[in-house]
């Protein structure tokens, strides 16, 4: 705490101890480091360090603050045998000093000088690292954790210029990683026993998940280029982590709170910055993340709901734009359909009944995907009108049918965000005049 106010943590940066403590944190001088149970809070303790250093004169600070981390770097970087405990731990250790570091660098000019430290001379290691101890969590899952991060474009950060490279550069190594260990963990034998599932198996999957959905919303790869010059680096890490989720059955997955955030995360990821090459996956594949969404935005949890509210607006927002279109996305979302005609009145049912009968708190975000699916299936609006009338007496009907029918007025036929906010004040009017009429419907 005394590290995170920019005083105190000045005013720390004069004191001997500190200083002594910026340049002499191994476990050569704080044997606390290296006892096993203490190798959680190493993360915290690098934070706080590295904290400490970009508050000061980082440029004459970071360096010799690195130099010990960077020293095991070297070593790793020159040992042929990776398929030793020394290796292992080393390789633990400096994924969770690097993570802590990472997790201080708020802006763009400590992260890039974090980014030259590494790249290009290390990344090999963590490399080896993955590729040797795919099959140990113990291994894995520090090493995730530390690419997550390293990934995360948390207050842009992560801005390299116009005309570098490295943006491009990062993606195809966390690409790259995330393929080696997915194509490795999905030819292991799963476990039979629960406990041991999630930790062999769930866990590293949702931190692989993690890393390509930062990835992908970080705004720091023209993902264009990749298409354009024949790189599968996109393809690869879309194809691996899209198997990876799928590999995960659903009842599984809501079963596990940190797998469900990162799965219905890389969802909604997925359909609002790759959508045009999600719909031509073969159908199989669609209806299952349509089924997931589904089963999502019935979760207690709000903000699952909302990642997948967010999702139907996108698909429902792109079959408006593409439904009268001649191109080949716009085809392979139409066979999907028709493979299943009754997805949007499905969804529109649900959000109608979570708007109108819940004290949802996330209201806003619910009610945004209504105007998205009446405008891309005017049938599917008439059709949750029909259901919502038989779930209640016939005394009722004819409020709830004039409620519906002034939704529309005034509203245009376009996703403009003004249009958008008119519709939800209507939505939010609708509720008002109807939540002490209405008798909640039993399923």
């Amino acid at each position: 705490w005394l590290s995170a106010g920019y005083g105190s943590g000045r005013f720390m940066l004069t004191l001997d101890a500190v200083k002594y403590l910026l340049t002499h944190h191994t476990g050569e001088f704080l044997p606390f480091l290296d006892l096993p149970e203490n190798t959680r809070h190493r993360t915290s303790f690098y934070k706080t360090l590295a904290r400490l250093v970009f508050l000061g004169d980082y440029h004459n600070l970071l360096m010799p603050f690195m130099e010990p981390i960077l020293n095991v770097l070297v070593q790793l970087r020159s040992t042929s045998n990776y398929r030793q405990e020394t290796v292992k731990r080393a390789i633990i250790n400096v994924s969770r000093d690097m993570r802590g570091v990472l997790q201080s660098s708020t802006n763009k000019r400590t992260y890039s000088l974090l980014f030259d430290c590494l790249y290009p001379a290390y990344m090999p290691v963590f490399s080896r690292a993955a590729d040797t101890w795919f099959d140990t969590p113990e291994v894995m899952n520090p090493l995730l954790k530390f690419y997550a991060e390293l990934v995360r474009n948390k207050s842009q950060r992560i801005n390299f210029g116009e005309s570098s490279a490295n943006g491009i550069l990062l993606f195809r190594e966390a690409s790259s990683l995330v393929c080696m260990y997915g194509s490795k963990l999905l030819q292991m034998p799963a476990s039979q026993d629960a406990t041991e599932l999630y930790k062999t198996r769930y866990k590293g999957i949702g931190l692989s998940l993690n890393i390509i959905s930062a990835c992908l919303i970080g705004s720091y790869v023209n993902f264009g280029v990749f298409e354009l010059y024949n790189d599968p680096a996109l393809s690869n890490a879309l194809n691996i982590s899209m198997k990876l989720m799928l590999s995960i059955p659903l009842p599984e997955v809501m079963a596990y709170p940190k797998v469900t955030r990162s799965y219905f995360t890389y969802i909604e990821v997925l359909f609002r910055n790759q959508l045009e090459t999600i719909v031509k996956v073969p159908t199989e594949t669609f209806l299952r993340m349509i089924q997931a969404l589904q089963e999502g935005l019935l979760s207690l949890d709000g903000t699952v709901s909302v990642y997948c509210a967010s999702t139907i607006d996108h698909l429902a927002s792109f079959q408006f734009r593409v439904s009268r279109r001649n191109k080949p996305e716009a085809i392979a979302l139409q066979q999907h359909l028709a493979s299943c005609p009754n997805i949007f009145t499905g969804f529109l049912t649900t959000l109608f009944k979570k708007l109108l009968f819940d004290g949802a708190e996330s209201y806003w975000s619910l009610s945004r995907p209504v105007l998205s699916i009446i405008l891309a299936n005017d049938q599917a609006f008439e059709q949750a009108k029909q259901y919502l009338a038989a779930t209640q007496p016939p005394q009722n009907h004819p409020k709830m049918k004039a409620e519906f029918d002034k939704l529309l007025i005034d509203v245009d036929r376009n996703l403009e965000p003004t249009n958008r906010d008119r519709f939800t004040q209507r939505i939010t009017a609708m509720r008002n005049e109807l939540k002490k009429l209405l008798i909640r419907p039993n399923q």
